[in-house]
């Protein structure tokens, strides 16, 4: 792809404009993007995708059901696809914790985040303990919700075909939850 912007051609609320003609030459890919920053000291566990579900940390690799790899990511057709770990999460994940990773859908939810497709959940025997991380709701939007307690979504909606970098985090103490697109 070219972007070429003429002089004068692009100005600013007050009326500036550039002095000078702009090029910028640039292509796209159908793989995901890269990690944008350097693992941080500390991480629990890094899962590419791009050809395996093994985790990088080299402490909890997964096996593949039903997704398949397919130009550097790893593709759910939304029937019975998932990654089993060789060790549960829900040490991690069912306290305070950020998971942070790259998604394109265009599948949507449902409200009740226990109906939902989610990226990892921790579930109890009484639901008192359950929590969702990366849910979708029936518009889209992407969540983290923990118990009965209120959810934190994106903005807008995360299932337009186009990839997004997410963060959610939850504080288990106090209860909050974010998420960050």
């Amino acid at each position: 792809y070219e972007v070429a912007l003429p002089a004068g051609g692009i100005s600013d609320w007050t009326g500036n404009a550039i002095d000078e003609a702009f090029t910028s030459t640039f292509t796209t890919g159908t793989t995901c993007p890269g990690p944008p920053i350097a693992p941080p000291d500390g991480l629990v566990g890094q899962w590419l995708l791009d050809d395996n579900a093994d985790d990088s940390t080299g402490t909890n690799h997964g096996t593949v059901t039903d997704a398949v790899f397919e130009a550097g990511a790893l593709v759910f057709d939304g029937t019975n696809d998932v990654i089993t770990m060789s060790k549960p999460l829900h040490t991690h994940l069912g306290g305070s914790a950020s998971l942070l990773f790259w998604l394109r859908t265009t599948q949507s939810g449902n409200a009740n985040f226990r109906a939902a497709p989610g990226i990892a959940g921790v579930a109890s025997a009484v639901g008192k303990d359950d929590i969702l991380w990366g849910w979708l709701d029936e518009t889209g939007r992407i969540g983290i919700q923990a118990r009965d307690g209120p959810p934190a979504k994106s903005l807008r909606p995360v299932n337009d075909g186009s990839w997004h970098y997410i963060g959610l985090t939850r504080d288990a103490v106090n209860g909050q939850v974010a998420v960050y697109v």
